[in-house]
């Protein structure tokens, strides 16, 4: 029996990666739809839990609507970092990333979108028009890995009129369960960064020290 078709970022990701793989021409087209249908999941998977944002802008399915609902929900498109220690030792309980669906990775699912139609001529396997797709779903699946690697669902915000943070995140046996953590007072270090790689190249050692916690 076949796998059933799961409608997760992650798993149109993998079969975006499966198709280019194949290496045959009229896989690429099934790769363009499965990298646009990542994307626009991946949106609404950061607004799904955002309980200020309208249902209706939850439910849309068109990348570009979705990333403006994104936009006006959290109103900062840099890579959020945070790292919570315990307020009286210091000891590092996670360190967890928001890793947004950048602008360009937003253009380039709008753009493949012009792929999923009935092509006008009849084009020879040499001709550049294939290398172009090939080359655009490269950068998309290089993108979308990049976007998927964050455990938050979004920047840390503070609900209004409250001290409480709201942080809903993604979590399993590589970055630990907040549930089991002891209760103590915590600090929330935030800090945000135009690109995954300088959020991790500035982890202070405490944090760098807690690898089963950090991707």
């Amino acid at each position: 029996m076949q796998d059933d078709y799961k409608p997760t970022p992650d798993e149109y990701l993998r079969r975006a990666k499966a198709r280019l793989a194949e290496e045959r021409v009229e896989s690429l087209f099934y790769a363009a739809f499965e990298i646009r249908c990542a994307v626009e999941a991946r949106l609404q998977e950061y607004l799904e839990p955002q309980k200020h944002v309208n249902p209706r802008e939850k439910n849309q399915w068109n990348a570009g609507k979705l990333a403006a609902s994104v936009t006006r929900a959290f109103r900062v498109d840099k890579v959020a970092r945070v790292i919570i220690t315990d307020r009286t030792t210091g000891e590092v309980f996670g360190t967890f990333f928001y890793t947004p669906v950048t602008p360009e990775l937003q253009n380039l699912a709008e753009r493949l979108g012009n792929y999923l139609h009935a092509l006008r001529q009849y084009r020879l396997q040499s001709d550049p028009w294939w290398l172009t797709l090939r080359s655009e779903l490269r950068r998309g699946i290089e993108l979308l890995d990049e976007a998927m690697m964050g455990e938050l669902l979004g920047p840390p915000t503070r609900e209004p009129d409250s001290n409480f943070i709201n942080m809903p995140l993604r979590y399993g046996p590589d970055t630990g369960d907040p549930r089991t953590w002891p209760s103590v007072e915590i600090n929330f270090d935030i800090a945000y960064f135009d690109s995954l790689a300088d959020a991790r190249a500035t982890l202070p050692n405490k944090a760098l020290q807690q690898p089963a916690q950090t991707r």
